[in-house]
């Protein structure tokens, strides 16, 4: 290991890991000395797991590009490093954050904090609609974003008005349930599970919570707990085969006597856990005895509702707030169809973390920084509320939770117009509404694909925030 300012780092990540913690660090310059941080930083953590995203890593290392940080849903890392002159992605850092495990580092890179208000961002060149240019779309979630970098403690910042190092958090105590279990949330949920096999037909069962909770886990434990009690024909699917890869690790971990067939299959002489693509498996006609979808909120929910039907053991995993899909929509879609087509299914809440702690300074960081909690919104927005953009871009707005960027008129409109995400009302009604909270020169982002109401509504729109919702 070569010498470098970073002395402090091993000693400190140790600390991390002893504590089941995450941390986020800034580097603040230009593209050269980022990239000579960057690697400093990677040689005093050589040995980690690392995942290299954007522009400043050395040649020879294996970069990707913020687009595409969400298909690394299901893999682990130790070491994050993003470039956000790529483009400050709030979808790619919250997949980011989301891949880290215990003791890991999200490590940011971009221009000092002050001059985020000038930052030409290329994702607002992506999200800009004509006739509005780049530079003339205003940079307030820019501005919110570099001040939540600044001001949160647990926050390392080197460059510009670099931070104190930090210090070292306590180790943290180990959690009291039994193997192969990591949390009493994971093992209800793995006995959830069992039961829709056991039980009556059409009795699904749906585990929420958000990521690293061990929902993907529980799946792969009870998968695994069934085929080693006689269980014939389990299949696992998801948008993203990489998400399942859990649910395969943990099946493997109970299930002794299997072997791993191919990356897809995993048997013993009696039973088999496979993965298929949706497509596939709707047209596959083998008997299924239990049937696993991961990461159910990135499937639309008329795909969701054809699973459904065809099969009659059937469990739901996902994840509640953000950015493996929208979760959000998931619950007020998919759910309230459940509510209405099968009678007796269960919900299942994973609340506890397990792979970092219960007070991750970077959960909470990416929560507040991404507005990620959105579990409110609806009480919220049953009243009349007026959102002042200037107000909550200086952090006093209490209306952001579940809104993203420069906020929408009509994720707010929407909200008051009773029913409009359990099904897709008259876009005539949500316009009228739209019209009501904003003036004629204000931009409106839709939250999702609703052309209709685009066509409807007479105002500029802007974009849309959540492409699945």
């Amino acid at each position: 290991m070569r010498s470098t300012p970073w002395g402090w780092l091993a000693g400190w990540r140790e600390s991390l890991v002893a504590a089941r913690e995450r941390r986020l660090v800034y580097v603040a310059g230009d593209v050269a000395e980022c990239q000579v941080r960057f690697d400093e930083i990677a040689a005093v953590l050589d040995g980690t797991g690392q995942l290299w995203v954007g522009a400043a890593a050395a040649a020879d290392r294996d970069v990707i590009d913020p687009t595409d940080a969400s298909r690394r849903l299901g893999e682990e890392f130790d070491l994050v490093f993003y470039d956000l002159r790529a483009g400050m992605d709030p979808d790619a850092i919250g997949a980011l954050a989301g891949t880290l495990r215990a003791g890991g580092l999200l490590v940011l890179a971009g221009p000092p904090l002050d001059e985020w208000s000038g930052f030409c961002d290329p994702v607002q060149a992506r999200v800009t609609v004509w006739p509005v240019a780049a530079a003339e779309v205003t940079r307030r979630y820019l501005v919110r974003f570099a001040r939540m970098l600044a001001t949160d403690p647990t926050v390392v910042v080197i460059g510009t008005a670099s931070k104190p190092a930090p210090t070292h958090p306590e180790a943290a105590s180990a959690a009291q349930v039994d193997p192969p279990y990591r949390s009493r949330d994971q093992a209800d949920a793995v006995a959830a599970i069992e039961h829709v096999v056991h039980g009556q037909r059409r009795r699904p069962v749906v585990l929420q919570a958000d990521r690293g909770r061990g929902k993907s886990a529980a799946l792969g434990l009870a998968a695994g707990r069934l085929l080693a009690g006689g269980l014939r024909r389990v299949v696992v699917t998801s948008a993203v085969r990489a998400a399942a890869g859990a649910v395969f690790e943990h099946a493997a971990s109970v299930w002794t006597a299997a072997r791993q067939v191919t990356n897809d299959r995993l048997a013993d002489a009696r039973g088999a856990l496979e993965f298929l693509p949706v497509d596939r498996l709707l047209a596959d006609d083998r008997p299924v005895d239990l049937v696993l979808v991961d990461e159910a909120a990135t499937l639309p929910t008329p795909l969701l509702a054809r699973l459904l039907e065809r099969f009659g053991r059937i469990a739901f995993a996902t994840t509640v707030h953000g950015y493996e899909g929208s979760g959000r929509g998931f619950a007020l879609r998919f759910q309230t169809w459940l509510d209405t087509h099968t009678r007796g299914w269960r919900r299942v809440t994973l609340n506890e973390p397990i792979r970092y702690a219960a007070t991750d300074p970077l959960e909470r960081w990416t929560f507040r920084a991404l507005l990620l909690n959105a579990s409110g919104i609806e009480e919220t927005a049953r009243r009349e509320v007026s959102l002042n953009r200037e107000l909550w871009a200086a952090g006093m707005g209490n209306v952001a939770a579940g809104l993203v960027g420069a906020t929408a008129a009509f994720a707010l409109a929407a909200q008051v117009v009773p029913g409009v995400f359990r099904e897709r009302p008259s876009p005539t009604a949500v316009a009228r509404r739209i019209d009501e909270c904003t003036t004629a020169t204000g931009s409106v982002f839709i939250w999702g694909s609703y052309p209709e109401l685009a066509m409807a509504v007479d105002r500029p729109i802007a974009g849309t925030l959540v492409h699945s919702d």
